[in-house]
């Protein structure tokens, strides 16, 4: 599950618990690699929801990995600070990144287990600034893609309409 330690960790609460967020994320690249690549971003709170969010990956840089961090971004933006949010992705690395590693990337000068810079940093520092921001707890999952989760294809499907 979820991390709420280290370099994301939440505020404590100033206020009663609200009922949990759980929102779904997906971001996508079509011809990944390539030159031409175009993104898109999938955030799903739930049928019909006007916050659900499907959207081209803007920037020069159009990768799944960045588009998938766009939309956990756009998640949290979303989610108003006082709700406890848990955000679950089919991304492995955006949540250890945003639960394992950013402590780690932090105390050795954003550079990865390599000496390389870390990429999507500038992703990475946006999504933990508003966390800690945040005054309700903010958990990321890991979910696997292909798997059934309802939430998780909703998500995937808005992030192939963005792109």
């Amino acid at each position: 599950m979820g991390n709420t330690k280290g370099y994301y960790r939440p505020r404590a609460l100033t206020s009663a618990p609200k009922t949990l967020q759980v929102v779904y994320t997906d971001g996508m690249a079509l011809r990944n690699g390539q030159a031409d690549a175009s993104g898109g971003v999938g955030v799903y709170f739930g049928p019909g929801d006007s916050r659900n969010i499907s959207e081209p990956l803007k920037g020069a840089r159009q990768t799944n990995q960045r588009a998938g961090l766009e939309a956990i971004k756009r998640a949290v933006e979303s989610t108003p600070r006082n709700v406890p949010l848990r955000v679950r992705t089919d991304s492995s690395y955006a949540v250890g990144g945003l639960s394992d590693w950013g402590d780690r990337w932090e105390s050795n000068g954003w550079t990865n287990s390599r000496g390389q810079p870390v990429a999507n940093k500038d992703l990475f520092k946006e999504i933990g600034g508003l966390v800690k921001e945040r005054t309700a707890p903010t958990t990321f999952e890991h979910v696997y893609a292909h798997r059934g989760s309802y939430g998780n294809q909703q998500a995937g499907n808005l992030a192939r309409r963005g792109a």
